[in-house]
């Protein structure tokens, strides 16, 4: 085993003072070996071995996506289902707008756990129709539909309706409506 590690040592020495690799600076290359390693002379090893991962000098990294703005997202995503209607498929949204409607629907456990029972009854509704690529799903309740972030999304601002899951914070919603709803950590709930 000795024998082995120091003819590997040798071969790693010579292809470095061959290629002229500083050693602070190297950069390591695997060499399978053609089985005669110990016989072969050192102005030969470079042309005998095969290299296994070769690392070019001028290669460059990909490059770095730019981080899409939800607006950019939402257009994407009406494209795409407009298309999707067009060639008469079921409509699934692209990734990355089904991940901004996830990110929109995350609650932390500390607002989840305050929660009374029917609350989080409509968040684990909502979530999972979320989840599913669904536009609205049934209130546990009043068994009457709702919309989900993903389709207020997908609207592009806030309807003044006073929405449930609005992600845009009810900016169009009237002062009277604002003030009969509050925002429970999860969706906005009616005041009793």
């Amino acid at each position: 085993m000795h024998s082995s590690f120091c003819c590997a040592f040798k071969e790693t020495y010579t292809i470095r003072k061959l290629l002229k690799i500083n050693w602070l600076n190297t950069i390591s290359y695997c060499f399978e070996s053609d089985g005669n390693s110990e016989n072969v002379q050192s102005s030969n090893l470079a042309k005998t071995s095969v290299p296994l991962l070769f690392v070019e000098k001028d290669r460059k990294l990909p490059i770095k996506l730019h981080v899409r703005d939800e607006k950019d997202i939402i257009n994407h995503a009406l494209k795409v289902i407009e298309e999707q209607k067009k060639d008469g498929k079921t409509i699934r949204l692209p990734y990355n707008m089904w991940k901004l409607a996830m990110d929109k629907c995350q609650i932390s456990y500390n607002d989840y756990i305050k929660l009374d029972p029917l609350s989080r009854d409509i968040v684990q509704a909502h979530w999972s129709a979320v989840k599913n690529h669904h536009l609205f799903y049934t209130d546990p309740k009043t068994k009457l539909f709702v919309l989900t972030v993903t389709s207020l999304l997908l609207n592009g601002e806030c309807c003044g309706r006073s929405c449930r899951h609005c992600p845009y914070d009810h900016v169009n919603v009237s002062e009277a409506m604002k003030q009969k709803t509050f925002w429970n950590g999860a969706f906005f709930d009616k005041l009793d």
